[in-house]
């Protein structure tokens, strides 16, 4: 991840998330127990033989730490090591918290968006509409959700 991004999300996103947690689980309420973090590709294809069905329970486990260390097989694979990425930056963010008591039990949960929309114009039966490289198409969403 890079440190203009990373320290991005620390100034700005995470500090907004931290307020608003702590804002919904006050007074002993708890209005957020789950961050729930969607990463999204494009549709250019991924070239590279992954390797998560193997080094992904190592890490997940916290044998192997190191994100980095994950190859994507797919643009499915790709959305979902953007959304880990940023779980682990949280996480660290979260243990430099004063209240990091009450922001470390909210769950954190990653997921991946396939690429399902088209991505500028043309007819929508032509597959190449959706390969197409689109930067704003690579993107985190983070939502905060009560599930219990």
């Amino acid at each position: 991840m890079a440190s203009n991004f990373l320290s991005g999300l620390n100034t700005n996103e995470f500090s907004t998330l931290a307020k608003e947690i702590l804002s919904r689980n006050s007074n002993g309420k708890i209005g957020v127990d789950t961050l729930e973090i969607v990463g999204y590709t494009d549709g250019q294809a991924v070239r590279t033989t992954g390797n998560l069905d193997d080094a992904l329970p190592e890490f997940l486990a916290g044998r192997n730490p190191n994100v980095g260390r994950l190859r994507p097989g797919s643009n499915n694979d790709l959305g979902l090591l953007r959304s880990l990425a940023v779980k682990k930056a949280w996480e660290e963010f979260v243990q430099q918290q004063p209240q990091k008591e009450i922001l470390a039990k909210v769950i954190v949960r990653s997921y991946s968006a396939g690429q399902t929309i088209p991505i500028g114009e043309g007819p929508k039966d032509d597959p190449e509409i959706y390969r197409r490289a689109e930067d704003s198409s690579r993107r985190i969403e983070i939502r905060l959700t009560k599930l219990k």
